[in-house]
């Protein structure tokens, strides 16, 4: 039997989707060849009952009295005091979690580390033990550290703090995990050809809904003369990934073609900043936009079922290396998938690939002509690739990762 011990933060969350990766992930390769012990959070906030899990979970200590001083610091003095490199490190790595993995890994018989982000500070938990143990260690990368695009001030302290730790991890770390390409050239351009021999991409994984679905009752277009068409964003904005482009490009479609005012539905299914609503209100456009608010993931399945169109969104970063994983769930459906974000991004890689559709930000024509092809002559544009989510498949990845392990981290001992 392979044991791993894995780092993850986050599993016992519901409706953080770093936790429902990560949940599909080792529950689906959890059995009698391959036993996964988890190093999570244990926080009120855990929604996700252990005696449910296949895998065996261990949470430690999150002290919610320094996440709320954190957050604090945040909104009064500036958003990047959210990493250094996360308040988790404080909270939960430096409090708990450090010395609970060295004293599983010194007292256990576990095969080697795994560890996840986001948080980064997962990171450093391995770190450490690597350092006092000498145990095999993947650290998997869900998404950038040092090249975090969302930063919204930068200080020069705060990032060449990131870049030292993310090189400690490249140099540690015995095998080193991406979800795609773009990153994956960031490093070695970064690190060097020394750290290429090491590192993998690996999908992030795709566990189906509880309940399946046929591939015709995934994708049944349900618009018609009594039923309004419908765009779904399914994953919460914020600032610096907001909507605002979006909002403004929908004022220009209904301004240009006022005969569809009526029959536009768009439904924001998660958290949306106050500038989004503010500015969907200056554009009177309130009875369009339908504000369903942070639901859970099995709730989420009727706002999949009842659009149209799907929508995902960039900020408007130079270079955005961030895989959006809302997608893999709009891939699952088959609707066809509106796509803003910047030149050469993962999103835009990923919706190219599938058959789907890219424009700019602030493409305010483009995308209110691809509107109005949407409503006009929608199986012109539902030529999206429908079976694409199968490359994100529990069982596909998995398949993937026991090769990773079993061919290249263990057979280097």
């Amino acid at each position: 039997m392979i044991k791993p011990l894995v780092i993850g933060h986050s599993y016992l969350l519901e409706r953080y989707s770093t936790g429902q990766v990560l949940r599909s992930f080792f529950e689906g390769m959890c059995d009698e060849d391959f036993h996964p012990t988890i190093i999570c959070s244990k926080s009120y906030h855990n929604d996700v009952r252990e005696n449910s899990l296949r895998c065996r979970v261990i949470p430690c200590f999150d002290c919610q009295a320094i996440r709320y001083i954190v957050a604090a610091a945040k909104r009064i003095i500036a958003p990047d005091f959210a990493f250094l490199p996360d308040y988790t490190y404080f909270s939960w790595a430096k409090i708990s979690a450090i010395k609970k993995t060295i004293q599983l890994v010194e007292e256990g018989d576990y095969d080697y580390i795994h560890s996840i982000s986001m948080p980064c500070s997962s990171h450093l938990v391995a770190l450490e033990a690597k350092k006092k143990t000498g145990i095999p260690w993947i650290a998997n990368f869900y998404d950038p550290w040092y090249d975090n695009p969302y930063r919204a001030i930068n200080f020069s302290r705060f990032k060449e703090r990131d870049r030292r730790y993310e090189e400690q991890i490249a140099e540690n770390a015995d095998l080193i995990v991406h979800t795609n390409h773009v990153i994956c050239k960031e490093w070695i351009d970064r690190y060097g050809e020394s750290i290429k021999k090491k590192i993998y991409v690996l999908p992030l994984v795709f566990r189906e809904p509880d309940v399946k679905l046929k591939g015709e009752e995934k994708v049944l277009r349900q618009f018609d003369e009594n039923f309004p068409f419908t765009i779904s964003h399914i994953g919460s904005l914020y600032s610096g990934r907001d909507s605002s482009d979006f909002i403004k490009a929908i004022k220009l479609f209904i301004t240009k073609y006022p005969q569809f005012r009526d029959v536009v539905r768009i439904n924001y299914v998660g958290t949306v900043p106050e500038s989004d609503k503010v500015l969907v209100t200056d554009c009177n456009l309130d009875k369009n936009f339908n504000y369903a608010g942070f639901i859970g993931e099995n709730e989420c399945i009727k706002y999949f079922l009842q659009s149209d169109v799907f929508l995902a969104i960039d900020g408007k970063n130079a270079r955005d290396i961030f895989f959006p994983s809302k997608i893999m769930k709009y891939f699952y459906y088959g609707k066809p998938i509106l796509g803003l974000t910047p030149k050469n991004s993962v999103l835009e890689q990923e919706l190219i690939h599938s058959k789907n559709y890219v424009y700019r930000n602030d493409d305010y024509e483009g995308i209110a002509n691809f509107l109005y092809n949407a409503l006009t002559r929608y199986d012109g544009i539902a030529i999206n690739d429908k079976e694409y989510w199968k490359n994100y498949s529990n069982e596909k990845v998995i398949l993937q990762y026991r090769h990773l392990v079993c061919d290249t981290l263990l057979n280097k001992r």
